[in-house]
């Protein structure tokens, strides 16, 4: 399902047709991504009042799926070696197995294995660095899936690595 808001002319009489368009860009990915495109055009008749859609329980399942926001006793933070960032996070019951998905391209190799070692009061998840990414970022943003189905928004600060030259000044 591809959900999305809809903003409706401010002027809509029943019984008239009104047309919805969108352009969608978007990745299937099994083993690899291939990007795919489409032109999408709807006509659906104005009606002040309409019985719910045979589809309904479909899109009350995928809302249900959306990402969430990270719950308030989580604890999540990330640090950055020289190849991987490291992902702490602290809460009660994760399924795992658990993985990151970022939202922004060429952080993280995406087709290397997140590995995610249980540590006390929750998990590490290891990230491998892309070979494209030539400068340090200060936040790695994403949603993080969970074997159970559940997935959250996240914003996490990384800590970065003190240099050499940093450490030999005190």
């Amino acid at each position: 399902m591809l959900m999305a808001a809809v903003r409706p002319p401010e002027r809509l009489e029943e019984g008239e047709s009104t047309k919805i368009t969108a352009q969608v860009h978007y990745l299937v990915c099994h083993d690899v991504c291939i990007p795919g495109q489409k032109h999408l055009e709807l006509f659906l008749l104005v009606k002040t009042r309409a019985a719910f859609s045979p589809a309904r329980p479909l899109f009350v399942a995928a809302r249900q799926k959306l990402p969430r926001p990270v719950p308030r006793n989580w604890k999540i933070s990330a640090t950055s070696t020289a190849d991987e960032f490291v992902v702490n996070l602290k809460a009660d019951k994760l399924a795992k197995p658990v993985q990151f998905f970022p939202l922004h391209a060429e952080q993280i190799e995406n087709a290397a294995p997140q590995n995610s070692p249980e540590v006390p009061e929750g998990l590490r998840l290891h990230l491998k660095k892309s070979e494209h990414l030539l400068k340090p970022i200060a936040h790695l943003e994403g949603v993080i899936v969970f074997a159970s189905g559940n997935a959250y928004q996240v914003r996490i600060p990384i800590a970065q690595p003190r240099s050499a030259h940093t450490q030999s000044k005190k």
